[in-house]
C-alpha cells in the first residue's frame, strides 16, 4: 500500500499490537492500535471523512473490531476473515464493507465447519448474507470486476458492501504460506481492489454492474 499511498496522497499508518510487533491481531489489540491512530490524527494533516482501515487475516478481524471501536471510520476491508459459528458482528452499518476470500484456504475453508487448524467458522455465503441484511442489501448480486484470479461483487445496499471470491490460498501475491494448509498465493489484485473501494467507492443503491477485466 505504500506506493498506492503516495501516488494518492494518502497518510499510511501500520499499527502494532500488544504482542506482535509489525502486525495486528484481534481481541487485545485495539487500546495500542488506536492509541496509535489517534495520535496520527492529532499530529498529522488528515481529512477525517477518509478514515480507512484494511486487515489480512487475523488483522481484518482486528480491523473490523476497530472499526467499530473508532468512529471516525468511513470504510474497513478485510481478507482471509470469517465469523465464527456464534459469532455476531459489531455494529457498524454506516461503514462501507469489503470482503476478500481466498477460495482454497482449507484454514477458513468457503463452505464453513472446522479449518485445519481448528475454530469453526460460519459459511462464505453465511457470511455475506449476514452482512447483506446488515447493509440493508437486496439479494442479487452484480459483478463489479473480474480478474484472472477472482471475482467481485456487490448488491443494491443501503451502505455499500463487496465481496470478493479468489481463486487462491489465503497468503498474499508474494507471500509464502505460513502454514501447509494455507494454500498458495495468486497474483490476484488485492491492493489495488482495497484502493479502489476506499477511494472511488459505489455509490449506495447502485445497481449498475462493470463486467471489465483489470
Amino acid at each position: 500500500f505504500d506506493r498506492l499511498a503516495e501516488q494518492d496522497g494518502f497518510i499510511l499508518v501500520l499499527p502494532h499490537d500488544d504482542v506482535m510487533l509489525n502486525a495486528w491481531q484481534s481481541s487485545g489489540s485495539h487500546a495500542r492500535a488506536a492509541r496509535e491512530f489517534d495520535l496520527a490524527l492529532e499530529t498529522l494533516c488528515v481529512d477525517l471523512d477518509r478514515v480507512y482501515l484494511y486487515g489480512h487475516g487475523g488483522g481484518g478481524l482486528a480491523a473490523e473490531e476497530l472499526s467499530c471501536v473508532l468512529d471516525r471510520v468511513e470504510a474497513v476491508a478485510v481478507s482471509a476473515h470469517r465469523l465464527g459459528q456464534g459469532q455476531r458482528p459489531c455494529k457498524h452499518a454506516s461503514t462501507r464493507y469489503m470482503l476478500l476470500t481466498p477460495l482454497r484456504d482449507e484454514r477458513d475453508p468457503p463452505e464453513g465447519g472446522f479449518g485445519c487448524l481448528g475454530g469453526a467458522k460460519i459459511s462464505l455465503a453465511a457470511h455475506e448474507q449476514v452482512y447483506r441484511r446488515l447493509h440493508g442489501c437486496d439479494d442479487a448480486s452484480r459483478v463489479v470486476s473480474r480478474h484472472r484470479h477472482g471475482t467481485c461483487f456487490s448488491w443494491g445496499c443501503t451502505t455499500p458492501f463487496v465481496s470478493c471470491h479468489v481463486d487462491g490460498g489465503r497468503p498474499l501475491p508474494g507471500g509464502e504460506p505460513n502454514v501447509p494448509c494455507e494454500g498458495t498465493a495468486v497474483d490476484f489484485p488485492y491492493g489495488e481492489r482495497v484502493w479502489t473501494f476506499f477511494t472511488q467507492p459505489p455509490p449506495p443503491q447502485s445497481h449498475e454492474s462493470d463486467s471489465g477485466t483489470q
